[in-house]
Parts: structure tokens; C-alpha cells; sequence
């Protein structure tokens, strides 16, 4: 899909010469690209919700699990015939050789503002595998004990990427 003169489906800008890129690899796919890089960040609590809501909608997954559930047991799921892995922190995809090899982090949380600020006004952002917001209160998917597990869970990510 192409909007704005950027390919969503690849990344990178339309004609800028270089080779279409996978659309989610670790850094360590593209540490040495000379280009300036940016990432989309999550808080990992957020995220997590995210994935069991849209994986659940989306793909009938967890039907029988509670949020707590699968917070306590790590669960998975089996979507488009790959496991996709939740419990992998960002900083997976944003570090190589433990360093962070990313020009700008644009969060989701504040994206309209940050995506303005990076790239200049261009109308409004494109949101793709949009569900309805799910950070406004975190305590009603997360009990105080499972959001410690979170926590500790992607400490990299709250510490690298300074979530509270």
C-alpha cells in the first residue's frame, strides 16, 4: 500500500534507490542502512491488550483464555500461519549489538503529534489493524500483580524506550 509517497507494505520513500526492506526485521537486519530510521513504539502494557484484542477479533484466538490468563501463562497465537510472538520487547527490533540503531521513535500514544513534528504536515495519519482504544485505564485489563509481570516482563523496553 502506498501513501504519501511511502510504501506502508516495505518502508522507505517511493524512487530513493534503495531496496524494499521487510516490513517488521530485527535492527540487525538493516544496522549498517545509511538512511535516517524511525519506529513506532508502544507502551508494552498497551501493547499487549492490543494484541490479545485484535488477535482474538481478528483471528479467534485466546476464546477461551482471560487477559489474565495470558498474561500469567505467556501465551501465543497462530496467525497467517506464523506464530507471532507478543512477548518479543521492542527493543528486539530497535537494537543491534545493544545499541539503539534508530534515528527517532515516534510513539504510538502521541503519533498524530509526532508524525507532524518528524515528517511536516501532510494531512492526517493513516492508522492500518486499528481496535478501539485500549490505554485511557489500564487497570481495567490489569490487575496490579500482572501488571508488575509486565513490567518485569519488558523491563528493557520501559527502561530504553522511558515508559513509566
Amino acid at each position: 500500500m502506498i501513501q504519501h509517497g511511502i510504501d506502508c507494505e516495505w518502508g522507505g520513500a517511493l524512487g530513493d534507490g534503495h531496496l524494499p526492506r521487510k516490513k517488521h526485521a530485527p535492527a540487525s537486519y538493516w544496522w549498517d542502512e545509511s538512511s535516517e530510521k524511525f519506529a513506532v513504539i508502544r507502551n508494552p502494557a498497551t501493547r499487549l491488550v492490543s494484541y490479545y484484542r485484535y488477535v482474538g477479533a481478528e483471528f479467534g484466538a485466546f476464546h477461551d483464555v482471560t487477559f489474565t490468563e495470558f498474561i500469567q501463562t505467556r501465551q501465543r497465537a497462530q496467525v497467517n500461519k506464523r506464530l507471532t510472538d507478543p512477548w518479543l520487547d521492542q527493543c528486539y527490533w530497535l537494537m543491534y549489538r545493544d545499541k539503539i540503531i534508530v534515528d527517532r521513535f515516534l510513539c504510538t500514544e502521541t503519533l498524530e503529534k509526532d508524525v507532524h513534528e518528524y515528517l511536516g504536515n501532510f494531512g492526517p495519519v493513516p492508522r492500518l489493524n486499528t481496535t478501539s482504544r485500549c490505554d485511557e485505564d489500564l487497570m481495567v485489563w490489569y490487575s496490579e500483580k500482572d501488571l508488575r509481570r509486565v513490567r518485569k516482563a519488558f523491563a528493557r523496553d520501559y527502561e530504553v524506550l522511558g515508559y513509566k
